[in-house]
């Protein structure tokens, strides 16, 4: 029985990489799009999905900040000004490792 929960919290924890960069494609744009009044989201997921490519394979991926800059980018609200930077998640920046 201990072991079958060991292996439920093992799985729970992972968090794959091209789940999150989805996750954090449609958050991203739903939030540019609400807040920045963006083109469409359409557009938004369209140009994501093409930088991808720009991701080293020598980088090394994060799935715990992985899956706390998706739920930081749920929670924050549209800023009252421009400085789309300045509200972009903290864990967002230590995704990869790409040292």
């Amino acid at each position: 029985m201990w072991r079958a929960a060991i292996l439920l919290l093992a799985v729970g924890c992972a968090y794959p990489e091209e789940d999150f960069l989805d996750d954090f494609d449609q958050e991203s744009c739903d939030w540019q799009t609400d807040c920045y009044g963006y083109q469409d989201e359409q557009t938004c997921l369209s140009e994501a999905a093409a930088s991808r490519s720009t991701i080293s394979d020598s980088c090394t991926y994060d799935p715990q900040a992985a899956r706390e800059c998706v739920r930081d980018y749920e929670a924050i609200d549209c800023p009252n000004g421009s400085d789309y930077g300045a509200t972009v998640p903290a864990a967002c920046a230590e995704v990869w490792n790409c040292d």
